[in-house]
């Protein structure tokens, strides 16, 4: 009888682990959540040769400078090689599809329209972006400039990871749905005379990805941007961050101008700023600031390009000689000395075998 209620009791457990099993797979199920969609998209390349993939794409390349002779619509690009300048020549590069919700009523996915990654000297200019994952985005990279671009309705216009020595300049970045850039633990930026208004979250945040002292933005500069119309903050800084200045910049009608979060940010200067109906003009760490010497009316960011020249991006250097072949006149000497080696051998061979050939008749 006891075996019987053991065995009775052993098959409830088991019967009861087997639903709650089923009913935790349930649940699991039911929370995951899957990735969205990607739109489908064409692919092209700037290869590391130089050439352009596919060779059909509206783009002429001038040495190291292509430049669009056309809007190319529903293509992405990565940049595979150095020292070139991306033209956009007034023309529009677009995903048009972008915002589309697929089965799972998520905004589908998309590629960059333009990638870099691992680069160094590149000039990004003249582009006008429209409908995009990203517009632009940097990785691991050193002295990028772009440049007097147009970035709206997307989700973010610029991602800027780990880069240093770059700049963004001239640009006019709008109507995104989170951020205008997004800049994570970078160094040495110049960030000047953009205009950057109207985007769902921030004009620019800047994040300390690993959230580790000072790991995030360094020795950067942000003087005469506009911030107009940001939902959250003009200019976000959200980590550890150090020797930055901000100044002579427009901070217009933002919920707030100006604002620090997550952690200690220090020698971070901010004066001589305009400020205008942000309903708080700095926030650092929920202990409201004042620019302490601010403009009366607000700075011009009208660029003048003759004041920035831009580097030209170096030509690749010419091939050098192979080291296996010597010059001609390295070679001629060599042979002439081989020679001259071979007659001496010959001659002394010569007169010691006649030196013989005497002695062995004055001993007979």
């Amino acid at each position: 009888m006891k075996r019987k209620a053991l065995t009775l009791l052993l098959i409830s457990c088991l019967s009861a682990s087997a639903l709650l099993a089923i009913d935790f797979s349930i649940v699991a199920k039911a929370n995951i959540i899957p990735l969205p969609e990607k739109l489908a998209t064409d692919q092209g390349y700037i290869r590391s040769s130089g050439a352009i993939d596919p060779p059909t794409l509206p783009i002429q390349r001038e040495g190291n400078v292509y430049r669009f002779t056309d809007n190319i619509i529903n293509c992405t690009f990565e940049i595979e090689i150095d020292d070139v300048v991306i033209d956009g020549n007034g023309f529009l590069l677009s995903v048009p599809a972008f915002g589309e919700i697929d089965k799972n009523h998520q905004v589908k996915g998309a590629s960059p329209l333009i990638s870099i990654s691992n680069k160094s000297n590149i000039i990004v200019k003249n582009v006008t972006f429209d409908k995009y994952s990203n517009a632009i985005d940097v990785r691991n990279s050193t002295k990028i400039i772009i440049l007097q671009n147009t970035m709206r309705n997307g989700n973010t216009g610029i991602y800027m990871l780990r880069s240093a020595n770059c700049s963004l300049l001239a640009n006019e970045i709008s109507d995104n749905s989170l951020r205008g850039v997004l800049i994570q633990d970078c160094t040495s930026l110049d960030i000047s005379y953009n205009t950057i208004s109207n985007n769902g979250y921030a004009g620019i945040e800047i994040d300390d990805l690993t959230r580790h002292i000072f790991n995030g933005l360094e020795h950067s500069n942000f003087t005469r941007n506009t911030f107009s119309g940001n939902n959250y903050a003009g200019l976000y800084f959200l980590g550890h961050h150090k020797n930055n200045q901000i100044f002579e910049n427009n901070f217009i009608n933002n919920n707030i101008g100006l604002s620090f979060m997550g952690g200690p940010s220090v020698n971070n200067s901010f004066n001589n700023n305009y400020w205008r109906g942000d309903q708080l003009q700095i926030n650092d760490q929920n202990i409201d600031r004042v620019d302490q010497s601010p403009l009366a009316s607000p700075v011009s960011t009208s660029f003048d390009a003759s004041l920035f020249p831009l580097p030209s991006p170096a030509q690749k250097p010419s091939p050098e000689p192979d080291s296996t072949s010597e010059p001609f006149p390295t070679t001629l000497v060599a042979i002439a000395s081989a020679l001259l080696f071979c007659i001496t051998g010959v001659g002394l061979l010569v007169y010691f075998k006649k030196r013989n050939h005497q002695k062995e008749k004055v001993d007979l």
